[in-house]
């Protein structure tokens, strides 16, 4: 009885969305990228959130403005266009779009939702992942969908949230990434759950949760990163826990929050990104850690706001993306790490295995591929980790073991 309580409780919020959803001035706050007005300063444009992507970045104030730093062509992936109409590196934030509300950065390609609720994307297209129904790259954002309150990008998937709680995705699907029950690539979106309200696309898995608080994967499984206790591929979306407040995946690994406040993490653990203590790839959710606020996934470490504010990174720190001052990796063992360690993963013990503190009065995070970011109280947005292409945004490329004070003239 108190579940159907709450699902009917939760219901009513997502109708009163639905009947709000024209002008779309707020999103889900558990989804990755998402809009969340946290220090506004009255009369005035403020940072509201941030996004790191693989080797570009992205923030938006609350004027609605979209600014956008970091690689243009390239990356770590040779990826497209992340950045459309420009031929360069942006060391520096530059302002490139307006009335967006809600960004996300996948790999080589970027989705945003304008204030209208509708979808737009640009950059890398090769496996349908704009969702346009070609399989052309994009220099200019093109138009995807209408009615959108949330979207989340993997590495060529991705998914977005309509105003009736239903779920859409589209992209690659070698390995049954859609959750459709098939492996056909997807070009348009495809219709695939009802009653969402939150989503997270990693590399090749997804992850949803319904309006009552249950958690659904599927996809790729390799690592245990679906968290069904096995490690079989899913064509279709699988239940794997109740509770869930807030959700976050990357590469091959996830995690969520439940509505105690307690920080679960699951999936490929080699470089310590699950926060567990250990180097032991997890198939199912394993306890890191109590009072959680907030979860963001890198592709090999995590951060978590927790209810005091203060923000706890952990994982691999090869980058400085810990933010903890050290210099554990040197540039020489970023070249020689793989050819070193070969498939032998679970014996690299780095010394980030559980959550170090960084700093307090933080109210936004956001994980990269090798970089992080934290916004405070105070509206100041900060950046640290791997900055080979300007993707921090403080005007040089060198990476930063520190958390940096990133300007933007707003």
């Amino acid at each position: 009885m108190k579940k159907k309580h709450k699902c009917i409780i939760t219901l009513l919020i997502v109708l009163l969305c639905i009947v709000s959803c024209s002008s779309v001035t707020t999103t889900d706050e558990h989804g990755e990228g998402s809009y969340a007005p946290v220090n506004s300063e009255e009369n005035g444009n403020a940072i509201i959130s941030v996004v790191a992507g693989n080797s570009h970045s992205f923030a938006l104030t609350s004027n609605k403005e979209l600014w956008a730093w970091g690689y243009v062509h390239g990356g770590i992936q040779t990826c497209s266009c992340c950045v459309y109409h420009a031929s360069k590196n942006y060391t520096h934030p530059s302002m490139i779009m307006d009335d967006v509300i809600y960004i996300s950065a996948g790999s080589g390609f970027t989705m945003v939702i304008r204030a209208d609720g509708s979808l737009w994307g640009w950059g890398s297209n090769l496996w349908g992942q704009l969702g346009d129904g070609t399989v052309i790259n994009r220099d200019e954002p093109v138009k995807i969908m209408s009615g959108v309150i949330a979207v989340s990008t993997g590495g060529v998937r991705t998914m977005a949230i309509a105003c009736d709680g239903s779920l859409w995705a589209w992209g690659g699907n070698e390995y049954g990434f859609a959750g459709d029950d098939t492996r056909i690539e997807q070009h348009y979106p495809t219709r695939v759950m009802e009653n969402v309200i939150s989503i997270s696309v990693g590399n090749g898995h997804s992850m949803a949760v319904t309006e009552c608080g249950d958690l659904w994967t599927w996809g790729i499984n390799h690592r245990g990163q679906l968290g069904d206790g096995t490690t079989r591929n899913l064509k279709e979306p699988t239940f794997i826990m109740s509770n869930v407040m807030a959700i976050a995946s990357h590469d091959n690994h996830s995690m969520a929050i439940t509505t105690d406040g307690k920080l679960w993490g699951w999936g490929c653990n080699f470089l310590g990104q699950l926060g567990d203590g250990t180097t032991r790839s997890r198939r199912e959710p394993t306890f890191i850690m109590d009072n959680v606020a907030s979860v963001a996934a890198g592709s090999s470490h995590a951060m978590a706001i927790r209810a005091d504010s203060s923000l706890w990174v952990w994982g691999n720190n090869m980058w400085g993306q810990i933010g903890d001052s050290s210099d554990d990796y040197l540039p020489m063992i970023a070249d020689n790490l793989w050819s070193q360690l070969g498939d032998d993963f679970e014996n690299f013990d780095p010394e980030r295995l559980v959550p170090v503190k960084i700093m307090d009065d933080v109210v936004y995070i956001s994980a990269g591929h090798t970089h992080s970011f934290a916004i405070t109280s105070d509206g100041q947005l900060w950046g640290w980790g791997g900055n080979h292409a300007g993707q921090i945004g403080d005007g040089i490329t060198f990476n930063s073991s520190t958390p940096r004070v990133i300007e933007i003239t707003l």
